[in-house]
């Protein structure tokens, strides 16, 4: 279980967490976050399919997921 703190423009991952007021929840394996970060699936077809499971604000979790930075696998983080 990971809670994710959105405020101020940053996002803090916290382990075994419980947000009693979150106002979104995403639940989903390991394997379909990793496939919905990679881009090797869509999270609208995650969500239709029932792998992902939105308790609370939908568009919330939406509009999370789709603010973040996409980068190609593999990328250079530091170039000479």
């Amino acid at each position: 279980r990971v809670c994710v703190i959105v405020g101020n423009g940053v996002a803090v991952p916290r382990m075994d967490c419980r947000a009693e007021d979150a106002a979104a929840t995403a639940t989903m394996s390991r394997a379909t976050l990793d496939a919905v970060l990679l881009g090797q699936a869509a999270l609208a077809d995650r969500i239709a399919d029932g792998s992902i499971q939105i308790g609370g604000a939908r568009a919330g979790v939406e509009s999370y997921m789709a603010a973040l930075d996409q980068f190609p696998y593999g990328f250079n983080v530091v170039t000479p």
